[in-house]
């Protein structure tokens, strides 16, 4: 079956023009309650982006089966409805219908609702359900609830405001439609994606917080839930798939440890290492290692103020966070993320031997006043995984003793770093020091025809400490001196930037080299 075309497409596609007539037709026979009319508007949706496999249509005719309609009315949303009850997936029927419902607050802070409903024996047991639950809170006290609703021989949609919003708020809301709607696909197409960027990105002048709640089948008809929450101090994301869960927790409240955009792209650069490497030692379920760093990276993505607001917070803070002592911080805000895996004993003869996967990663900072800075960095992982002894020999462990042929691996990695900057009362720096550590344990059990040859344990730890006081006070003595030569300085404080984050492989720490002070270049002269 092709793709679906957008919606523009779908008003020229015959099939759907009979069976659109059917559907007006039965929802004037069969509505007893009117809600308020949306505009006509058409929704447009980018075809590059709907999925073969998550977007297939099944094309009824309006004979098939009755449909009872809670209202007769002719509007954008319930023509969506319409077209969108004839599909079997929750990516069909909810296709569309958050945007329109948002974007008819362009025009209208007025309330909506409708349903379709078949008898259940009229329905297909192929069909999926689910519920999609968007609150948005205003600073005036307004609250907006949209919900999508699919039993699978039911298909609902509502829009309530609570309270009375303002022009601009209206404004705000109706502007998130289109990144609410790529949220929502990204979650229900195959595999999912968790395209929560836009999300992020309100106008923090009107809205004060939002939370986004899904819960629905898969094509397994299995239970995938997700929750989001998004407000001026906090940021958070919840997936549970049957695959595993993960959580992000992004914490703004610590205005002052914030870099621009660029800095924390880098900072989020460097934790997606991290976890890339936690990746190849642990070996997780590769869908949901790209969800959870799609999840760390768009709550990094933008941040309140990045347009302005933010910029007259960091030049409150600047005589206690100068450029060379931004460049001992990451950027970003603190968080907490976890990943784990569902464990799973894939040996019949051998059920303790779990396979597992479980992955933490934080960061903590702490500012006492104008005397001291600290900012914590840490990871661990625990795994363990069967795999062949032979790399191009798929592994398929049975009761048999001639499968039990196999390595199980067992890991178990911690690393962290540690910045501390201490001031005086005149606020110059006193003391600067980073400290990091790296720990590596790999154990192999190999087994041959179900019998245990072999058992390894592979340790490995470095730690470094750094005294980085020299640097950055030839840092500061160069810009009291005003020395021409910013390249120089920029290219140190890169370095020292570099020098800050996570390294979980012992025999990379051991390479990291010494920070060197800033040479005054009157005396390199000499």
């Amino acid at each position: 079956m092709p793709l679906i075309p957008n919606l523009t497409q779908l008003r020229s596609y015959s099939p759907f023009d009979t069976l659109l007539s059917g559907l007006a037709s039965q929802r004037n026979a069969s509505s007893t309650n009117t809600p308020a009319p949306l505009p006509s508007a058409i929704v447009q949706l980018s075809q590059g982006e709907i999925s073969d496999q998550s977007y297939t249509l099944r094309q009824l005719s309006a004979t098939q089966r009755t449909e009872k309609w809670e209202s007769t009315a002719n509007d954008a949303v319930s023509n969506l409805m319409a077209r969108n009850f004839a599909g079997e997936s929750n990516a069909n029927r909810f296709l569309g219908l958050g945007q329109a419902l948002l974007e008819h607050l362009k025009s209208s802070a007025t309330n909506f609702k409708q349903s379709v409903s078949v008898q259940a024996e009229e329905q297909s047991a192929a069909v999926q359900q689910g519920e999609i639950a968007l609150s948005i809170q205003t600073h005036s006290g307004a609250r907006v609830a949209l919900t999508l609703n699919n039993q699978g021989d039911s298909l609902g949609v509502a829009l309530n405001i609570d309270g009375e919003l303002s022009t601009d708020e209206q404004t705000a809301v109706s502007a998130l439609a289109e990144s609410f709607e790529l949220t929502v696909r990204g979650l229900l197409t195959v595999p999912p994606r968790l395209n929560i960027a836009g999300i992020t990105q309100v106008d923090s002048n009107q809205i004060k917080a939002l939370d986004l709640k899904a819960s629905f089948t898969d094509q397994a008809s299995e239970v995938i839930k997700f929750d989001f929450h998004s407000d001026a101090s906090q940021r958070q994301v919840k997936l549970a798939t049957p695959q595993g869960k993960l959580s992000v927790n992004v914490d703004l409240q610590q205005t002052a440890i914030l870099g621009n955009a660029t800095q924390r792209e880098k900072a989020v650069g460097r934790y997606l290492q991290q976890m890339e490497q936690a990746n190849q030692r642990g070996k997780p379920d590769a869908a949901m290692q790209t969800l959870f760093q799609d999840a760390f990276t768009n709550l990094h993505r933008y941040y309140p103020g990045d347009a302005g607001a933010l910029q007259g917070v960091r030049a409150a803070n600047v005589e206690s966070l100068k450029d060379y002592n931004q460049a001992l911080l990451t950027g970003l805000g603190d968080f907490q993320a976890d990943l784990a895996m569902s464990a799973a004993s894939s040996n019949p003869m051998r059920p303790n031997e779990r396979d597992h996967f479980n992955f933490q990663m934080a960061q903590s900072s702490r500012i006492v006043g104008r005397q001291s800075i600290q900012q914590k960095q840490d990871s661990s992982l625990s795994a363990s995984y069967h795999e062949s002894l032979q790399a191009d020999l798929p592994l398929r462990l049975t009761m048999d003793k001639k499968s039990q042929n196999y390595n199980f691996v067992e890991i178990k990695d911690q690393a962290s770093s540690q910045i501390d900057l201490a001031f005086d009362g005149k606020h110059q720096l006193i003391s600067a020091t980073l400290e990091k550590s790296a720990q590596q344990s790999t154990k192999i059990s190999r087994y041959e025809m179900g019998k245990l040859v072999k058992e390894s344990q592979i340790p490995a730890q470095y730690q470094v400490l750094q005294d980085l006081l020299s640097t950055l006070q030839s840092l500061e003595k160069q810009k009291i001196k005003h020395i021409d030569d910013e390249t120089l300085r920029q290219q140190k404080l890169s370095e020292l930037n570099n020098v800050i984050f996570l390294e979980g492989r012992p025999d990379e720490l051991a390479k990291t080299n010494r920070i060197q002070a800033l040479v005054d270049p009157e005396q390199r002269k000499v």
